[in-house]
């Protein structure tokens, strides 16, 4: 019996070993599952740096051509500077060429508009001096039919005096020759 509880309590602590050793060889088993996702991870990451490496080293060789054709551009800039100064003088000197011609035919608008305020100013004060000479006409022919009437009223009138002095001589004459002829007839 004692042997059977020895055997039976080595049994039980076997199996609790057993279950002891079961328990970790799943821990085991998790972390080596972790480990492995976190290998493939880094595989992924591995080949992600080499291909942004191979990526990168595409840009520096593209990079390098284009300070190359950078270079060249600098090359043909410098060499064409001259000619560059140059067609700046030119476009400088047109643009004085166009200022100095917008300038005058600024000035030739002013002079129009004058010209044209001037002339508008002269047909006005011609209308004003027509009018006026047609009032002034219309005086004078007003006056020269008042003189003419006034004329002929003075006409009338030194008729009408040598009228009554042609009758007075006559009368004087009559009264003279009464006074005759009274005095010789008595």
């Amino acid at each position: 019996v004692d042997s059977l509880n020895c055997t039976e309590s080595n049994l039980k602590e076997a199996e609790e070993n057993l279950s002891l050793k079961a328990e970790e060889l799943r821990d085991a088993n998790e972390k080596v599952e972790d480990l492995q996702i976190h290998l493939e991870k880094m595989q992924n990451y591995e080949a992600k740096a080499k291909e942004l490496n191979d990526i990168l080293d595409q840009k520096v060789l593209e990079l390098s051509s284009a300070n190359d054709e950078l270079e060249e551009f600098k090359r043909i800039a410098d060499e064409r500077s001259n000619s560059k100064i140059d067609l700046e003088k030119e476009l400088h000197s047109l643009k004085e060429q166009v200022n100095s011609r917008q300038a005058l035919h600024d000035q030739m608008v002013g002079y129009e508009k004058e010209l044209h305020n001037r002339i508008s100013t002269l047909e006005n004060d011609k209308t004003e001096l027509t009018k006026l000479r047609e009032q002034l006409e219309d005086q004078v022919k007003s006056q020269e039919e008042e003189i003419a009437s006034i004329k002929q009223a003075n006409e009338d009138e030194i008729c009408r005096l040598k009228q009554d002095l042609d009758m007075k001589i006559r009368h004087e004459r009559e009264k003279r020759i009464h006074i005759k002829n009274s005095k010789n007839n008595p």
